[in-house]
């Protein structure tokens, strides 16, 4: 519908990338065959919405929606203190999980010189995801006593292991611009999940045998939905060398160290609020930051749908067409954040009470603290994501030791003072530290193209 263009530049997307001394063919005949259906220019100068990424904004915007359906249902059917013991979960297994994944998706997404094939990725992917079952589980024995709490740590582990091995599937369709699989996928597992958690959180009041329940439905919508899209897609996994799958971890352990430092950034004031507060502080914290989060759960992937155009912009020296990209996420970003801002301001007591309960509403000043982390976060994922797609990898990794360091520290100093209130301060203290330096970098990047 878009016309035709025949000619596409296949050369390496980065300097920093090491030597490979052979291509995915299966990779670049299908991102051929989908480039071949653009007008000229439009693989570089497309809006950031189409038709694609509106859909898989959407299926991620259900995801989010899902994810707060869990905390509301466990705040309504059970306590604070069981939304304690899964947001202290979640904090567990998340950085160690994301540490695993090297942030393959994206790397696979952007490779446009097709360095390395799906196998290589997916076999890199499955060995991680082993270690960091093992990591979990260590930790869970070391950390926590027999009981309620490590057994849904250890059920989490293997939700996220299986969510895991599914992610680099998602890198595979994103690199051949097949962005509605994986929007039904979200928006399968969303729903799905959800109301299997729900059912059987409401007939056992406990969250073990909610999350097996609804990790089984993950491996369903997994097995039809990704497994199928990739398979027809053409993707095989035989054939694997060792040295390629190597030189990939090698290449890609700097951005999962950044992804972990990021998630780390997310999860620490949860771990002071813990040890200080206890476990129904942590609960209503988790509850409330539950909300906010709904806003970069959509920007990220508004920004994953646009990162392959915008690596594609940027080191074809299309410059106006990577400041354009880069301007319209931030437009994005502003907008949900001045909307989130605008409903807290007017009827967040109300909403929260509704959604949760009038124990969590007696938490204004967090809850508004909150919504200012959750607005930095929105602009610090959009400017994340433009050094991301230019491959800036190095430097991403100070600025988020820098902006953890800025956060436990804050956390260590606010949260025995100011409780919930401290660690929400806490966490856009870092934040902020860590957009302003990205967009630092970003801008140093636009004013080199120009």
């Amino acid at each position: 519908m878009w016309g035709r263009v025949t000619v596409v530049n296949t050369r390496l997307i980065t300097g920093q990338h090491p030597r490979a001394n052979h291509r995915d063919p299966t990779a670049a005949r299908a991102r051929t065959a989908v480039e071949s259906t653009l007008g000229l220019g439009a693989v570089w100068r497309t809006a950031v919405v189409d038709l694609d990424a509106v859909a898989l904004v959407s299926g991620n915007a259900i995801y989010a929606a899902s994810q707060l359906a869990l905390v509301v249902v466990i705040a309504k059917l059970g306590s604070a203190v069981q939304v304690g013991h899964f947001a202290y979960a979640m904090a567990m297994t998340t950085p160690i999980f994301i540490l695993s994944q090297l942030q393959l998706r994206a790397l696979q997404a952007t490779d446009s010189a097709g360095e390395y094939s799906f196998a290589e990725y997916f076999s890199l992917r499955v060995a991680m995801t082993a270690a960091a079952v093992v990591v979990v589980v260590a930790l869970a024995i070391m950390t926590t006593e027999a009981g309620p709490q490590r057994a849904v740590v250890l059920a989490m582990a293997v939700a996220k292991a299986i969510e895991s091995i599914a992610d680099v599937a998602h890198g595979r369709l994103q690199q051949i611009d097949r962005l509605r699989p994986i929007a039904t996928s979200f928006a399968s597992r969303g729903v799905g999940g959800a109301i299997a958690f729900s059912l059987a959180f409401a007939f056992a009041r406990e969250l073990l045998p909610a999350i097996a329940v609804m990790t089984l439905w993950w491996v369903i919508s997994y097995a039809v939905i990704e497994g199928r899209a990739v398979w027809n897609g053409g993707t095989m996994l035989s054939g694997v060398r060792i040295a390629p799958v190597l030189r990939l971890a090698v290449f890609a352990s700097p951005m999962g160290v950044v992804v972990a430092l990021s998630s780390l950034n997310l999860q620490l004031p949860r771990y002071f609020i813990e040890a200080s507060l206890g476990a129904h502080a942590l609960g209503i914290y988790a509850g409330l930051a539950a909300i906010p989060l709904i806003g970069t759960t959509i920007v990220v992937p508004i920004c994953q749908a646009a990162s392959a155009r915008m690596a594609r912009a940027y080191y074809q020296d299309d410059r106006a067409g990577f400041r354009q990209i880069a301007g319209q996420l931030l437009i994005v970003a502003a907008a949900i954040a001045a909307g989130m801002a605008a409903t807290a301001l007017v009827i967040g007591d109300r909403l929260i009470t509704v959604i949760y309960s009038a124990e969590y509403a007696g938490y204004r000043r967090p809850f508004l603290m909150l919504i200012v982390w959750g607005a930095l976060s929105c602009g610090a994922a959009v400017v994340g994501s433009a050094v991301t797609a230019a491959r800036r990898i190095g430097i991403q990794m100070p600025i988020l030791a820098i902006s953890t360091f800025v956060t436990a520290f804050a956390a260590l100093m606010l949260v025995p003072r100011f409780g919930l209130t401290g660690a929400a301060l806490a966490a856009s203290l870092g934040t902020l530290v860590q957009g302003l330096w990205f967009a630092a970098v970003l801008l140093s990047l636009v004013r080199k193209q120009a």
